[in-house]
Parts: C-alpha cells; sequence; structure tokens
C-alpha cells in the first residue's frame, strides 16, 4: 500500500511538529509513545515527496515496517497527508494563495532533528 492522495504546505509542517516536539509527561521524560511516533516519523520524512502538486509518502507500508516504524505511526502519517492535501485541493479550489514546498529541500533539517533525537534518547551511539 502507498499513500498517495491529495496536495500540501501544511503537510511538512505536520511531520516535523510530530517530530520536533515530544511530549512528555509531568516529571519530564518522555512518553513511550510519542518517543516512538517521533522516532517513526523521521524515518518517513525522508519519504514524503512532492509529486503533481499532491504530497506522497513513498514508501509501502511493509518496507516502513521493515525499517522499525510501526504500522500505526505509518497509517497515521498517510491519514494526516490524505486530510494535510485535501484542505489544499480546498484551498486552491476556493483560488486561495498556497505554495507547496519540496520536502527533500529540508533534508538537511531532517538530519538534524534526527541528530538531536539520538542524542537526547540514546546518548553516544
Amino acid at each position: 500500500m502507498r499513500c498517495k492522495n491529495g496536495s500540501v504546505a501544511c503537510l511538512i509542517g505536520v511531520l516535523l511538529v510530530c517530530v520536533v516536539f515530544c511530549a512528555c509527561n509531568n516529571n519530564g521524560s518522555a512518553d513511550s509513545a510519542s518517543d516512538i511516533r517521533k522516532r517513526d516519523n523521521l524515518t518517513l520524512v525522508k519519504y514524503l515527496k512532492l509529486v503533481d502538486e499532491q504530497y506522497v509518502l513513498d514508501i509501502s507500508e511493509e518496507d516502513a515496517i521493515k525499517l522499525g516504524v510501526s504500522k500505526e505511526s505509518y497509517r497515521s502519517a498517510c491519514e494526516d497527508i490524505v486530510r494535510e492535501n485535501a484542505n489544499i485541493l480546498k484551498i486552491k479550489e476556493e483560488g486561495g494563495n498556497y505554495s507547496l514546498e519540496d520536502p527533500q529541500e529540508h533534508m538537511e533539517d531532517y538530519k538534524r532533528a534526527e541528530e538531536e533525537y539520538l542524542k537526547e534518547f540514546h546518548g553516544d551511539l
């Protein structure tokens, strides 16, 4: 299954928000579910592409799982993509202004976020 529907600029933000911010419990330690989601999004964002004014997660669920992404994170990312693509399509149909950024142009930002995540949660590997 490939997640290929719709069109978005906010999608990069959706995945980056999940990547950059980790929900913490009251004592400041990372919540395990949000830690998993953050790790998974760091992997998935590498496969986020802009194709014909649509954002596409260009990896199958099976391949994502092989890379260590949970089924839940994969499906949630696909749902986010479909929802955000629909929002952009609606703006386009209503004649609104929008701009789409190619997520692949931001790979250095993702790499830095991944390095910070690894330092924060796994120390020096």
